[in-house]
């Protein structure tokens, strides 16, 4: 069994404007119900090495504030409900045993993206579960990381419904295994990156930025901080 720090920490919900917000926005589309739980994936800006990931090369991303955060209520059916508290993207729902990410012309829709997230832990073969019926949920998005600005905000949705759906479906992954599984599921979409995106995602170190390599590794300067 991997050491406790190879996953994604659980941590005290932090008391904020956006924590507000979602949580009534939460209670306004479903019902007056509470959320189970929280996730929150941050957005990223990329040092050095653009556009080079995917060509096998080294970057040098570092994690932003500005996040992507979902509040989620499991169900006992298998239906996925989603409602962004941006009013330019529209509610969604399926049925999770059989759901298809169609792009058709132009961009993909914004739950899309969290469809390759949902599938991507739902279809993974590393760990198994004693039911194989995926747990439906309940869930809003919201987020403050700048659409089409090169932020990742895309990437941060996938990160985040994995996650999300890994949570809800008891399946435990390290932080290197998500970001392998959220940078294959992207590819539902037509997204060919290298990975980075992602696992700056789930790796990210606080006032740090990471060096990335592929294979995949990171590596601390001399003096034992990330560079």
């Amino acid at each position: 069994m991997a050491p406790e720090c190879s996953f994604v920490p659980v941590k005290q919900l932090p008391d904020s404007d956006q924590t507000r917000e979602i949580q009534e926005a939460f209670k306004n589309a479903f019902g007056n119900a509470s959320a189970e739980f929280y996730v929150r994936v941050p957005g990223r800006v990329n040092l050095i090495g653009e556009h080079i990931d995917y060509c096998g090369y080294p970057v040098c991303p570092m994690a932003l504030d500005q996040h992507i955060l979902l509040a989620v209520l499991t169900t006992n059916d298998n239906t996925l409900v989603l409602h962004n508290t941006d009013p330019k993207f529209k509610d969604f729902e399926c049925n999770l045993e059989n759901f298809e990410i169609c792009i058709g012309e132009g961009k993909p829709e914004w739950y899309q993206y969290f469809l390759c997230g949902v599938k991507g832990v739902l279809e993974c073969k590393e760990e198994p579960t004693s039911d194989n019926s995926p747990v439906g949920m309940k869930v809003v998005v919201s987020g403050n990381i700048p659409h089409s600005a090169g932020l990742s905000s895309s990437s941060a949705l996938v990160s985040a419904a994995a996650l999300a759906t890994a949570r809800a479906n008891k399946r435990k992954f390290t932080k290197e295994k998500l970001a392998e599984v959220c940078a294959t599921c992207e590819r539902y979409i037509g997204t060919q990156g290298g990975g980075m995106d992602q696992a700056i995602a789930f790796l990210a170190e606080e006032d740090a930025a990471l060096w990335f390599t592929r294979p995949f590794s990171k590596q601390q300067s001399s003096n034992g901080d990330y560079v």
